[in-house]
């Protein structure tokens, strides 16, 4: 269970909006993989003689929708025929479609908690008991 957390391939959950139900592949983003992200978007700049970062918190949330979003099936465009799973329409379903942010913020949420309540178990699982004993 441990390899799966480590590879994280995603899970697919139901959405259900007016039009139907579509599949989509969702995986959280580890701490690793969130400061990864940042990082790229991140320039130093100076203050009263002070290096900092500064992020660019737009680019930076695109990033994370592309790499959270995996794939996708039963999303049509407004013609009516099937909307690729490519960044730009990841992006701009996230960002001008409010019903599509909540459901991937909410669904992220939960598998985030999810993974969370996982691997403590899994530590709890690996820690030696108080006699000596597995």
């Amino acid at each position: 269970m441990i390899e799966k957390i480590r590879s994280n391939p995603g899970t697919v959950v139901d959405w259900t909006t007016a039009e139907g139900t579509a599949k989509v592949k969702l995986r959280w983003a580890s701490t690793q993989t969130l400061n990864e992200i940042k990082d790229r978007h991140a320039q130093p700049v100076s203050f009263r003689g002070e290096i900092n970062r500064e992020v660019n918190e737009v680019e930076a949330e695109r990033d994370r929708i592309e790499y959270c979003v995996v794939d996708w099936s039963g999303i049509n465009g407004e013609d009516g025929q099937p909307l690729a799973c490519n960044r730009d329409n990841k992006v701009f379903l996230y960002e001008y479609y409010p019903p599509f942010q909540l459901f991937v913020k909410s669904k992220l949420a939960a598998l985030n908690v999810g993974a969370i309540a996982l691997r403590e178990q899994e530590e709890k699982n690996l820690k030696p008991s108080q006699d000596g004993t597995a």
